[in-house]
């Protein structure tokens, strides 16, 4: 067992490794929309499903690093599971709470966005 001394650095990356990864999905979901947002400005229209294809894009390198991102965001469902293992004794419940209520509203926007019929970018992204 770590005393306190010792562990206080430790505890301090592992808050910051939990925070980060309670933000991928929200990181992502800010991604994704600012796709959808730049697609439409260049289009004229909100884009829906099949219409136009996201990877016809002018926008390459945008579409990389979201489609790399949900790759991070799928990870993030073992990730943070993990440091709340490992972290049981480093950091107190406060900042579990905080971390896992920052995620869980992450993979509620994205479920919301993906099934909302007016607002399903997610859907157009991934077609």
């Amino acid at each position: 067992m770590l005393d306190a001394t010792s562990s206080a650095p430790l505890s301090r990356v592992v808050k910051l490794t939990m925070f980060a990864a309670a933000m991928v999905p929200l990181i992502w979901l800010t991604g994704v929309f600012s796709f959808a947002i730049r697609a439409s400005w260049h289009l004229g229209y909100w884009p829906t499903p099949y219409n136009p294809d996201p990877k016809s894009l002018s926008f390459e390198a945008h579409y990389v690093v979201i489609f790399l991102g949900g790759y991070l965001v799928t990870a993030s469902l073992a990730i943070l599971p993990t440091l709340r293992l490992y972290s049981l004794n480093l950091v107190n419940q406060r900042h579990w709470q905080r971390a896992k209520y920052t995620y869980l509203l992450g993979w509620v926007l994205i479920f919301v966005f993906f099934f909302i019929p007016k607002f399903n970018f997610i859907a157009w992204f991934l077609d």
